[in-house]
């Protein structure tokens, strides 16, 4: 089911970073914030979730989330949530 909760408060969380080598603080990956300075209306990410980016998808921009607890994407991108009761969420890492 495709999870659209977005932050009301700039900084509310960590910006994080999909790329294809994975999830990152957007601060590490790029050394300097890359995201807007106001952040309110970002997507809200939580662990285990799955996360892609449309326009990047043909470069394997698509993770789970398995290293933060929360933090927030850019509104472009589309997060899932996934009934981890009914399918293993290693199936997905790979």
């Amino acid at each position: 089911m495709e999870c659209n909760e977005k932050t009301t408060v700039n900084n509310q969380y960590e910006i994080l970073s999909s790329t294809a080598k994975g999830i990152f603080l957007q601060s590490e990956y790029f050394n300097k914030q890359a995201a807007s300075e106001n952040n309110i209306g970002y997507k809200i990410l939580k662990r285990n979730q799955l996360v892609l980016s449309p326009q990047n998808l043909w470069m394997g921009n698509i993770n789970i989330n398995n290293k933060y607890e929360i933090g927030i994407v850019s509104p472009s991108y589309k997060i899932f949530d996934i009934k981890t009761d009914i399918v293993n969420i290693d199936y997905f890492k790979n």
